[in-house]
C-alpha cells in the first residue's frame, strides 16, 4: 500500500479517509503492524486497483481469495454457502471438497456477483 501512497502523492490521511478506516488502522498496516481484518479487503483491493497477490492456484487458495476479496469472514462464507464454519475452514485448509459440497460454493460464487469457473477446481 506505502508503494501505491506514494505513487500517488498521498498521505496517510488520504488514504485512511479513501479506504473509510481510521488514520491509526492504516497506518499500522502501512508499517505491517497489524493486518487488516478481512472485512476491509474490497476497500484495500479497490485503493490498490485489484488484488496484489499471486493468482490462487489451488482450490483452498481460491476460496481464500473469493471470501477475503468480499470481505466475508469464514463463519459468513459458510452461512451464506449453507454449510458450517467447520466445513468451510477444512475447504480452505485443503479438505477435500466432494462434489455435493462444490456445489454449495458453485451456488455461492454466482450469489456473490462471481463466476462459478472463480472456485472451479
Amino acid at each position: 500500500m506505502l508503494a501505491k501512497r506514494l505513487s500517488l502523492g498521498l498521505n496517510q490521511k488520504s488514504v485512511a479517509k479513501i479506504m473509510g478506516v481510521s488514520e491509526e488502522s492504516y497506518l499500522h498496516w502501512e508499517k505491517e503492524q497489524l493486518r487488516p481484518r478481512v472485512s476491509m479487503y474490497p476497500g484495500i483491493y479497490a485503493f490498490l486497483g485489484g488484488d496484489p497477490l499471486p493468482a490462487p492456484r489451488t482450490l483452498p487458495e481460491r476460496l481464500r481469495r473469493f471470501r477475503q476479496a468480499r470481505g466475508l469472514s469464514v463463519d459468513h462464507a459458510a452461512q451464506l454457502a449453507g454449510c458450517d464454519e467447520a466445513t468451510w475452514a477444512g475447504w480452505e485448509g485443503g479438505k477435500r471438497v466432494h462434489k455435493s459440497q462444490l456445489l454449495l460454493v458453485e451456488r455461492l460464487a454466482v450469489e456473490l456477483g462471481g463466476q462459478v469457473n472463480d472456485l472451479a477446481p
